[in-house]
């Protein structure tokens, strides 16, 4: 940076001018003279200068920014992926988990139709028993029926003898009764 002129002689006149006493002025004259020799001030080129070497800085932040940009892009694609990979592994273990549900549940069906066929087989069974057993049983009835019309008529045939021979008696005491009588 350069060093800017300052004209003390100037100075000190227009102190006076405005009734500074005279060594009030040539001191506070002194006094900026010493400071502004250690004031360094920017000039024109200076400036331009400094905006070179702020345009240089802004381009390299700009190139780290698109740097930064650039991996955080790489990094958010390889979270992407890894969630797509994520995603299918999650969708082919799902896939697999239903296809076993499928298979438990046709093992299950499977199951339950041999079971269904069982219980129609001993159900055939049972009404196959219980037929012959009712028919058994008819026949039984058939035998005891006919058993028993054969009591009937023979207990017909006693009652008949019974009640014949009854009346043969009681007309054989009526009779006697009548003779006697």
């Amino acid at each position: 940076m350069s060093v800017v002129a300052f004209d003390t002689l100037k100075f000190a006149r227009r102190l006076k001018q405005t009734e500074f006493p005279e060594t009030q002025a040539e001191a506070i004259t002194e006094a900026l003279r010493d400071a502004a020799g250690e004031l360094e001030l920017a000039t024109k080129n200076d400036l331009f200068q400094q905006g070179d070497d702020i345009r240089r800085d802004i381009a390299d932040v700009r190139t780290e920014v698109k740097d930064d940009i650039n991996t955080l892009r790489a990094e958010v694609k390889n979270d992407i992926n890894s969630l797509h990979h994520e995603i299918d592994t999650f969708r082919a273990e799902a896939k697999n988990d239903i296809n076993s549900l499928h298979q438990e549940i046709d093992t299950l069906r499977a199951e339950a139709k041999n079971d269904i066929n069982s219980l129609h087989q001993e159900i055939g069974t049972v009404r196959t028993e219980l037929k012959r057993d009712i028919a058994e049983t008819n026949q039984r009835i058939e035998m005891l029926r006919f058993s028993m019309g054969k009591d009937i008529q023979s207990l017909e045939w006693r009652l008949t003898i019974k009640l014949g021979a009854f009346l043969v008696a009681a007309v054989g005491a009526v009779a006697a009764i009548v003779k006697l009588l």
